[in-house]
């Protein structure tokens, strides 16, 4: 029974050695992401907002870990081999270094293109939000499963970085909307506020890094059995 708590549950799970729960939990999130991926998409060109735009690349990126997810969930059910999770969050870790370079870059594309990017914050406004609700229903589906392996926490970190992308979005809007009523230019909060989650991403990445390579260490002393805090 080596190492059975690494896999996902729900806790109402009563059959641990041979339940879907974690693939049907990500399917779910999956599904709603690219529901979220379609609305940004739709929302950004009919606002012409860039950040809206930017953000549905940070979605698409998710859903790339969350496929991840349910692929590597998928073959450790029918192998009963959980070393695929540390492949799948390496991947997964992977996927949230290129996030915060495409926010980077795209923060410094607005610094330098402020003038061009006229916004229309009342969609811009309405897509972020319910962007943003729709995020917390896939950060709670995820947090429900016993999480026991980076991969996972890499997948939570991926949702939760983009309910904070939404959150900018959202004050951005709404400040540039507040400016443009009083006649000042406010878009530079937009990019601003980009910088700081992308380095929030990266800091995270770092963390989960970290976990997996004392995991390595682990594994190497053969002490693979992982104990459940």
């Amino acid at each position: 029974m080596n190492g059975r708590c690494v896999v996902n549950h729900l806790e109402s799970c009563t059959t641990p050695e041979s339940c879907w729960c974690e693939f049907r939990s990500y399917t779910k999130v999956l599904l709603l992401g690219v529901f979220i991926l379609l609305l940004e998409i739709g929302g950004g060109i009919i606002s012409n907002s860039l950040a809206l735009l930017a953000d549905a690349g940070h979605v698409a990126t998710d859903l790339g870990a969350l496929t991840t997810g349910l692929f590597v969930s998928y073959i450790v059910r029918r192998t009963k081999n959980e070393q695929f999770y540390r492949a799948g969050g390496w991947i997964v870790i992977g996927l949230l270094l290129v996030v915060a370079v495409w926010i980077f870059v795209e923060a410094i594309d607005r610094l330098w293109h402020l003038d061009t990017h006229e916004v229309q914050g009342g969609w811009m406004l309405i897509v972020a939000a319910i962007g943003a609700v729709l995020n917390r229903v896939q950060h709670q589906i995820l947090h429900r499963l016993d999480s026991g392996h980076a991969m996972h926490r890499g997948l939570i970190v991926h949702v939760h970085s983009d309910y904070l992308q939404s959150i900018v979005v959202i004050i951005g809007a709404g400040i540039i909307v507040l400016g443009s009523w009083a006649g000042v230019d406010l878009r530079i909060v937009d990019s601003v506020l980009s910088f700081g989650i992308a380095i929030w991403i990266v800091w995270q990445a770092y963390l989960l890094i970290n976990e997996l390579n004392a995991g390595d260490h682990e594994h190497a002393s053969s002490h693979h059995n992982h104990h459940h805090h």
